[in-house]
């Protein structure tokens, strides 16, 4: 038990470490380069008008600035902390898959807020889909121990759910009050991803008190769903899977039995593809 323990712990240390490591070398390789890389690779109006489709996921992995300047290595240092602080508990929590899901999924989610503002308003600036990301991980990690403590600048002792009330009010607020709308799509976006899934999907315990009743609804509203889901979908498909093995198991007996009398020659060419289609299945 003890070895498995320290193999997961080593495994979750290693895909952070991994996460983090690529993220700094794209960063400061894009900052570096005077060809316009993260005019290519950050999330920007060229999505649209020039169909760059990489631009949500590479936006992931990029922080946009026009030089290396102390202030940026500071804003690069810190989200890199909250990174290894906040990424590897919730790593820990939720399982590799879960926690790949949030990650990749809440940038995605943000990625298409922020470009439907962009296309609206048509916004060039240059955005960055980690910020909210990282939003998205402060939300879960504070909805697993809404009571726990975070240590601001590693000495300074805050609940988890003010650290996030803070966080909340730096980006959603702030972005909103400075009519940032493209940033702020993408911050209540991510959080109300991150948020919706770890109430429906993950059932877990919001970190304010009065929204407990809002919360119970959206369980309800998960059981209900779950239950339609199961119920009336999956039992659909079902039918429909029996009906058609039933239907191919007619057309094949009623083919043979062409062949036998008239031979290969006399099937259509449909009638050719469709005896290949259903062998093929039954391999």
């Amino acid at each position: 038990m003890h070895s498995f323990m320290l193999s997961t712990h080593h495994l979750i240390n290693r895909l952070i470490q991994l996460t983090i490591t690529f993220t700094l070398a794209c960063i400061i390789f894009s900052s570096l380069l005077s060809f316009p890389f993260q005019e290519l690779f950050s999330l920007n109006l060229a999505f649209i008008t020039h169909s760059f489709f990489w631009q949500p996921l590479t936006s992931l992995f990029l922080v946009p600035s026009p030089t290396i300047s102390f202030s940026f290595l500071l804003d690069l240092a810190f989200s890199m902390l909250l990174l290894w602080m906040l990424g590897g508990q919730v790593l820990d929590f939720l399982g590799k898959k879960r926690f790949l899901f949030l990650y990749f999924g809440s940038a995605l989610i943000s990625a298409l807020s922020a470009l439907f503002v962009i296309h609206l308003t048509h916004d060039g600036k240059l955005v960055s889909c980690l910020p909210s990301t990282l939003l998205a991980l402060a939300t879960i990690w504070t909805m697993y121990g809404p009571t726990k403590n975070m240590l601001i600048f590693l000495f300074i002792p805050i609940p988890a759910r003010w650290f996030l009330a803070i966080a909340l009010f730096g980006t959603v607020v702030s972005t909103g009050m400075q009519r940032d709308y493209v940033h702020c799509a993408a911050y209540t976006s991510a959080f109300v991803f991150s948020y919706f899934l770890g109430i429906m999907k993950w059932h877990l315990h919001g970190p304010f008190e009065f929204l407990s009743r809002f919360e119970a609804l959206l369980k309800r509203v998960s059981h209900a769903i779950t239950i339609f889901w199961q119920w009336k979908v999956m039992s659909f498909f079902r039918t429909r899977r029996t009906v058609n093995r039933e239907q191919e198991d007619l057309f094949i007996d009623s083919t043979l039995e062409k062949i036998s009398e008239q031979g290969r020659v006399s099937l259509t060419w449909w009638e050719n593809l469709r005896l290949r289609w259903i062998s093929f299945k039954k391999r």
